[in-house]
Formats: C-alpha cells, sequence, structure tokens
C-alpha cells in the first residue's frame, strides 16, 4: 500500500508541474503583450499625455516587473521540484524492479496505460516503460481468471473503492506468475472517473509457499485420520485446536464441540483435577507428559485412555503448543485387573497352603517326632549300660531333635502362629532370631510405632517381605551381617532390609533368579503399598517396603 501511495504521488506530480508551468507562462506573456500594446499607444504621436496616461504606464511596468519576478521564482522551484520527482520516480522504478513488482498509470479517456517496474519478470516483456491498450493489458491475464480481474475493476471504479485482486498472468514464453494488484481510480468533479494508479506485486513465490503449505497440512490431515489413534494438538494458550478423525468418531462429537477446552467434558470428573494438574505443570515447563484418564465414548460408556505429550516449537526455537496421541487400553486396564486378581488369589491360595502345611508339621509331624524321641529315650534306659545299640539309640535322638528343631523352624516360616497372636513387630524379631541362629549370621532388628491390631493383610505381607529379603541376603549377599527395621509414623509403615554385600543388577536378578522380587512386588501391589530396591554391584543392597494404612490403624499405631 505504501509503495502505491508513492507511486500516485510521483506519477501525478510531472503532470501538474507542467501545467502549473503551462499557465504561469501564458499570464506572463499576456502581461508583457499589454504593456508593449500601452507603449505603443503612448508612442504613437509626439504629444503630450496625460500625467494619468503616465501612471499607468508606470503601474504596468511595475506589474510586469514583479509578474517577472514571481514567475523566475516559481519557475526555478518547480524545476527543482520536478527534478525531484524524476529522480523519485527513477528511485522508485528501480524499487519496483528489484522488488519484482510494477506500477501503471491508466488513462481512461484514451484507454492507454503506461507500465513500469519488473516487466521483465512478471510479463517476460523488456522492463522499459511500455504503453499499452487496456485490451492488451488483458492478454497476458490468465483466461481463468479474466473475468474475475474485470469484475473487479468494475466493482472499484462504480463504488469508489480501492481495487484489489490476485490472479495470474501469463508471460511470453508461456509460464504463469501470480500478480497481486492494487489501485485506486481518480474522478472528476461530475464523478466520471479520468485516471487510475496502481502497483502490482508478484507472489508466484509466496503461491508456491502456500501450496507448499496447503499439501503438506492436507498430508498431515491424512496421516492423522488414517492413524490407529486419537490426535490433539494445542496452541500456546493451552486450548486445543485440532483432533483428528479417530477422536471425533471416538466422542461422537464435532470438531466445534470438541475445540479449546470442550473436549474436557467428557472427561470422568474424578480424573479431571489429575489431569488439569499434570497437563499444567508440563504446559508450564515445555516438557513431554503421559498420564492416563477416562474418557466418556459416543456411546456412554467412559473408556481408559492413555495420553501422550509433546511439546512443539518452531524453527526459531520459539513454542508453538503441544502435540498429542491417545490410545484406548481399556482392555489392557481389564487384563492386567484379572492379572492381578488371578495374583492375588494364587498368592491367598498359597499363604492357605503354606497355613495347613506349617499346622500340619507342627502338630502332627513335629508332635511325632518328639513322640519317638520320648520312646528311644524310654527303651535306651531299659538297655543294659554298654551295649552299643544304646549309642545308636543316642545319636537317633539327636538327629530327632535337629530334625524337630528343622521341622518346627520350617513351620513358622511357613505360618507364624505369633504373628497372628502377638503381632507383626513380635514375630519379625522372632523369625530374625531364628534365621539368625539356623545361618549362623547376625540380624540387628529394630522396629517401632508398630501396633499389634494391624489388617492380617498388611502384617502377613510385610511379614513375607522380611522373610524374602532377609533370605536373599543370607544366600546371596556374602556377608554374615544385616540389618531390618520396621517403623510406624503417621499413618505409615516403612519396612527396610540393608546388607553390605556384593550388591546385584536389578534387571539382571529379575531376569535371571528373581520371582522372590516378583513376589514381593506382588505382595506390595495386593495392599497399595510400594516396594523399592536399591543395589548396585558392590554397593550392598537396601529393599524398602512401605504402606499407608487406614485412619484407624493409624490412631491404634499412634496410641
Amino acid at each position: 500500500m505504501a509503495i502505491a501511495r508513492r507511486t500516485r504521488s510521483v506519477l501525478s506530480s510531472g503532470p501538474r508541474l507542467l501545467w502549473n508551468d503551462t499557465v504561469s507562462a501564458i499570464s506572463l506573456v499576456g502581461l508583457i503583450v499589454v504593456f508593449l500594446l500601452g507603449v505603443r499607444e503612448y508612442r504613437r504621436d509626439d504629444t503630450v499625455h496625460s500625467l494619468r496616461d503616465v501612471h499607468v504606464l508606470i503601474a504596468l511596468a511595475t506589474v510586469l516587473g514583479l509578474a517577472l519576478i514571481v514567475f523566475l521564482a516559481e519557475y526555478l522551484v518547480r524545476r527543482r521540484l520536478l527534478s525531484e520527482a524524476r529522480f523519485a520516480q527513477e528511485c522508485l522504478r528501480g524499487a519496483l524492479v528489484s522488488g519484482r513488482s510494477v506500477a501503471w498509470d491508466f488513462d481512461i479517456a484514451t484507454g492507454h496505460n503506461q507500465w513500469f517496474g519488473d516487466l521483465q519478470t512478471m510479463f517476460g516483456i523488456p522492463s522499459e516503460v511500455h504503453s499499452v491498450q487496456l485490451s492488451d493489458f488483458y492478454e497476458f491475464v490468465h483466461p481463468d481468471d479474466r473475468r474475475r480481474v474485470t469484475e473487479a475493476i468494475n466493482d472499484a471504479r462504480a463504488n469508489h473503492v480501492p481495487y484489489a485482486a490476485e490472479f495470474r498472468v501469463v508471460r511470453k514464453d508461456g509460464s504463469v506468475r501470480w500478480v497481486n494488484a492494487t489501485g485506486t481510480f481518480h474522478y472528476k468533479k461530475n464523478g466520471d472517473p479520468y485516471r487510475m494508479l496502481g502497483v502490482a506485486l508478484d507472489i508466484t513465490e509466496r503461491k508456491a509457499v502456500e501450496q507448499t503449505l496447503r499439501e503438506s497440512e492436507e498430508r498431515f490431515r491424512l496421516v492423522t485420520n488414517t492413524a490407529p489413534v486419537q490426535i490433539w494438538m494445542s496452541g500456546t494458550d493451552g486450548l486445543c485446536t485440532y483432533f483428528n478423525k479417530r477422536w471425533l468418531d471416538f466422542t461422537g462429537r464435532s470438531i466445534e464441540a470438541e475445540l479449546g477446552n470442550g473436549w474436557a467434558e467428557g472427561l470422568h470428573r474424578d480424573d479431571y483435577d489429575r489431569w488439569l494438574t499434570t497437563y499444567n505443570e508440563a504446559f508450564a515447563s515445555r516438557t513431554p507428559f503421559e498420564m492416563e484418564y477416562r474418557l466418556r465414548r459416543h456411546d456412554g460408556e467412559y473408556r481408559w485412555i492413555l495420553d501422550k505429550g509433546v511439546p512443539r516449537f518452531r524453527p526459531d526455537g520459539s513454542f508453538a503448543g503441544y502435540i498429542g496421541s491417545a490410545l484406548d487400553i481399556t482392555e489392557r486396564k481389564l487384563a492386567e485387573a484379572a492379572l492381578a486378581s488371578i495374583g492375588s488369589k494364587l498368592i491367598e491360595a498359597h499363604e492357605e497352603e503354606r497355613t495347613w502345611i506349617g499346622r500340619e508339621l507342627h502338630d502332627d509331624i513335629n508332635q511325632r517326632l518328639a513322640l519317638l524321641a520320648v520312646e528311644l529315650d524310654r527303651h535306651n534306659k531299659k538297655l543294659p549300660s554298654g551295649v552299643e545299640i544304646s549309642n545308636i539309640i543316642e545319636h537317633a535322638q539327636q538327629r530327632i531333635a535337629e530334625i524337630t528343631r528343622d521341622v518346627q523352624a520350617l513351620s513358622h516360616r511357613l505360618h507364624s502362629s505369633k504373628l497372628d497372636y502377638l503381632g507383626l513387630a513380635t514375630a519379625a524379631n522372632s523369625f530374625c532370631k531364628e534365621l539368625s541362629q539356623q545361618s549362623n549370621v547376625r540380624i540387628r532388628f529394630e522396629h517401632s510405632g508398630i501396633a499389634r491390631n494391624l489388617p492380617r493383610e498388611v502384617s502377613l505381607c510385610l511379614f513375607r517381605v522380611l522373610q524374602e529379603a532377609l533370605q536373599n541376603a543370607v544366600k546371596h549377599s556374602g556377608v554374615r551381617q544385616f540389618a531390618a527395621e520396621l517403623r510406624g509414623s503417621g499413618g505409615n509403615i516403612e519396612l527396610s532390609v540393608t546388607d553390605d554385600g556384593v550388591g546385584f543388577k536389578e534387571e539382571e536378578a529379575l531376569t535371571h533368579k528373581g520371582i522372590g522380587l516378583i513376589s514381593m512386588r506382588e505382595r506390595m501391589q495386593m495392599i497399595d503399598g510400594q516396594l523399592s530396591i536399591e543395589s548396585e554391584p558392590g554397593a550392598g543392597t537396601t529393599v524398602r517396603a512401605s504402606v499407608r494404612v487406614r485412619a484407624e490403624e493409624s490412631q491404634a499405631m499412634a496410641s
């Protein structure tokens, strides 16, 4: 628009200055003619003229002198302005050429118009000033665009509004260029147009970029609409700007309804706060995020969605928003729940089996071994002294006693009656002492804040984790000293088992001999607890298990 204004100013300044010079010259010539006629009349004969005639002649001479001075002053000013106008016109012509644009001055009365600028790029003709008919100009316009250009010109002419149009021109060599043309009509006092000034800019490269962007956008939409996942995009304000077809098919809503935060209307109310917190934190830090939430499907059923989002950045590094994919994982969640249920049932069946075996060992096998030892002792007393068989019986009694102790220890490991009657802390302390004696190791056990009336599933789970962690440490750590702590505080119970042994890599342990680690994790999941293992080769191992108990158990712990 600035170029157009400058063009109109330059194109109109030259003719205006020329007209002013012509009028001034005619006026000056008229004054000179009047003065000369007066002098001639004054000197026609030798008679003495009146004083009035002399004054008139002097006045004419004075006016003529002033007119000459004014004419010379105006002439010099006009010459300077005309020179500046021509210089500005040459500068503008150079700017038009370097900017791949042209300007025109259209004389409506004659139908001729002047074009100058980068005519070579736009029309394929030499870039000198050309005067052509309007019909010749239309020959350059692409046949498919001529009607639209004509309508735009006629509309601007009839309604006294600026002319603007984008169209194609066909160059002399047959190639096509895109043009953005703007112009303004000038009108007489009666409203008839007499002149049109304008500028046309070559926008072929811009059109090519726009076409490339459109094709890229079409490819993007084609890919996203055929992708097997739901895809969304958001802007820099966090509001969603795009959803692919799969998303819209899932929700059964229109794109207009989903844009912005409209899609959140289908979010499960119990998941809304968690989603909002996760999204806002990621958005503020410009980091990727991943979360699960429930989203209402078109049939009204809430489905579990795994949503992953990553930030987008422009080529200059500025933040452009987020793009994300959402996958329906309801079947996977159901499978996980089913597997967790099966695992829980297997562990419960395992505990019931261990309890039965433990009681059988303690109440039956152990008692029968005890009776056998008593009978051998009774028969041994009846034998004469010094008989060799007496030594055999004593040796058998010793073996039976060892087996009895082992069976009793095995019974306690399988099922601790102390856990049921005396609580977790006492049972854990007893187990540490028994394991120390059996394995000839030192186990330092400490506890605090542990109530006796904890839920049985919590007590049993932590007791089994303690057993598994200590037995693994005794078997694999390569050291003979261990520490176990059981702490209760603020509704939380935390168990830790530590050694300074050889350590291990958790991935290798899970791959080769990780049944115990997997079992511990499954047990903690059953009570919504957490299990963590800190271990490195040569740096020892620490196993931590933590669980939060309900309010009533928390009060019992505090008391």
